[in-house]
Parts: C-alpha cells; structure tokens; sequence
C-alpha cells in the first residue's frame, strides 16, 4: 500500500501522512526503498518500537507540565509546592508508554 493509499484509506491527507513519515524517517524508525517496489518499513520489529519513542519522535519529548524540561517556563517555579508531584505523574507516564510497543497497538486495534 502507498502512502497516499494510506493516507486515503485512514481519512485523512497525503500531507498530513508525508508529515508524520518524515519525522518517523529522521527519528530512524521507519526508511524508505525507492523503485516499484518500494515504500515505507520499520526499521526494527513492532516488538521492539516503543509507543514511548514514536511519541517521543512526533511530539519531542514529553512532558505533563513544561517545568519539567525547563524550569524557567514556568512564573510560579519558586513558590510552586508540586513539582514533585509532576515528577512522579511524569516518571509513571514515561514509563507506561516505553511498556507498550507498536506490536500492542497492533493487537489492540484487531480485535
């Protein structure tokens, strides 16, 4: 399947879908064969692509509060009573999405 056929195929646009692929191809997630019979693959195994590291490789890294990756982003840092709080949510997010692979997404979405 091409990646316009894709893109049709999920409603949404060919754009959209070359917008997303580029940032996967950059993260070195998935690459690209050229010729007729070419196309877009992963460049590991679905068991071994993290939902983490496809986040990671469309958004940035990510965090639940911008204080977390920079502590001047935030006006009330010095009398802010929560960050380790934030830590924690964050810790246990990061966590949960480095759990699950594209292979458990894969499954989920099939049944």
């Amino acid at each position: 399947m091409s990646a316009r056929e894709c893109a049709e195929s999920h409603g949404f646009s060919f754009l959209f879908l070359q917008k997303i692929i580029t940032k996967l191809r950059h993260s070195g997630l998935v690459a690209a064969k050229k010729g007729v019979s070419g196309g877009y693959y992963l460049c590991k195994t679905p068991e071994q692509i993290s939902l983490k590291s496809i986040v990671e490789s469309l958004e940035g890294e990510y965090a639940v509060v911008p204080c977390l990756q920079q502590l001047s982003a935030c006006k009330m840092a010095k009398m802010c009573k929560t960050p380790s709080l934030y830590a924690v949510i964050q810790q246990d997010i990061s966590a949960t999405i480095e759990k699950y692979t594209l292979a458990h997404m894969n499954s989920m979405m099939s049944k």
